[in-house]
């Protein structure tokens, strides 16, 4: 009887040691940082023998689904194409000003629209609904707010860069101001012309401080946490230049449009750059004035390439 739960206790032991190893390989796989440098799998240019060409778009964004939302800025609308990148249908012709950064949740892109100061909002049936961002539901009404980037995070909250005011917005879902954070200058949690905004799993809030040439990297309720500025001259590429398009991976990876350099870089959570590609040109690879930044689920990179007219999208 003895030798028998001496046994039956031994494989037991042995059981969870095995099990816990398994989890931990799991994991290695899950979270393992893609390997290499992404290169180029296809552009998005609109279609120009129906009238609609991108023109100078800013923003982008991916939808679970794969669809694809372009800030088709130059004609002040949202262009919508399938996960292979063929036309799907137009929003917000006319009642768009100058959209330059877009968020999915919730079944409703949000759009970050600054020539109008407000957050516009579309329902999967392409509907515009209220808009989030409303001057009167914020303090000191008649203060002009110019949002510039936009996401979502956890509880159903937007994080919103004011660019007008040096600040960031946290509204929750029906635009009640939750939190602010942020005031002109060059010191920590200073900015100066934020552009570009991501959040991680655990909710921090990393904001492309683009005139200060940082990224700055707050928690969830706006504290300073650490900041970096590209300064390890990977291929030549230098401190950043002007950082705009921002994006932050599943396996932690920042990934940064640096707007004057033409390149899209990324950076590990130390701020340790990783991989750059791009440089100026019209060729596939390379930019034009490049600013807004999606990933998809599959890791799948999707540049707003501006001043060519287009979206190049990336993977491994």
């Amino acid at each position: 009887m003895l030798t028998r739960k001496f046994f039956s206790r031994k494989y037991a032991i042995i059981g969870l040691i095995f099990g816990a190893l398994f989890l931990v390989l799991l994991g290695a796989l899950i979270f393992k940082p893609r390997a290499g440098t992404p290169h180029f799998l296809y552009a998005i240019t609109g279609d120009s023998t129906a009238g609609r060409a991108l023109s100078g778009p800013m923003g982008v964004e991916v939808a679970p689904d794969g669809r694809i939302f372009v800030a088709d800025s130059g004609n002040a609308q949202i262009q919508v194409f399938d996960s292979r990148g063929k036309y799907l249908l137009s929003l917000g012709r006319g009642a768009l000003g100058y959209p330059v950064a877009l968020v999915y949740a919730g079944h409703r892109l949000y759009v970050a629209d600054s020539g109008l100061n407000k957050v516009a909002v579309f329902d999967d049936k392409g509907s515009q609904g209220p808009p989030l961002l409303d001057n009167l539901r914020l303090p000191g009404a008649g203060v002009v707010v110019r949002p510039t980037a936009i996401a979502a995070g956890p509880g159903d909250l937007f994080s919103i860069a004011d660019a007008a005011n040096q600040r960031i917005l946290v509204l929750d879902a029906r635009g009640q101001l939750v939190r602010q954070f942020g005031s002109p200058g060059s010191g920590q949690g200073n900015f100066l012309y934020p552009n570009g905004l991501a959040l991680d799993n655990m909710g921090n809030i990393y904001v492309a401080d683009s005139n200060n040439r940082r990224i700055q990297i707050f928690d969830k309720n706006g504290q300073f946490s650490v900041q970096f500025h590209g300064n390890e001259d990977l291929n030549n590429a230098g401190p950043l230049s002007l950082p705009r398009g921002l994006a932050v991976t599943e396996d932690g990876q920042v990934i940064v449009v640096d707007v004057f350099a033409n390149m899209v870089r990324s950076f590990n959570q130390k701020g340790k750059e990783v991989w750059n590609f791009g440089g100026m040109g019209t060729e596939k690879g390379r930019f034009n004035f490049p600013n807004g930044l999606a990933v998809d689920r599959k890791g799948r990179i999707y540049v707003a390439d501006r001043e060519n007219n287009r979206v190049q999208v990336f993977g491994y």
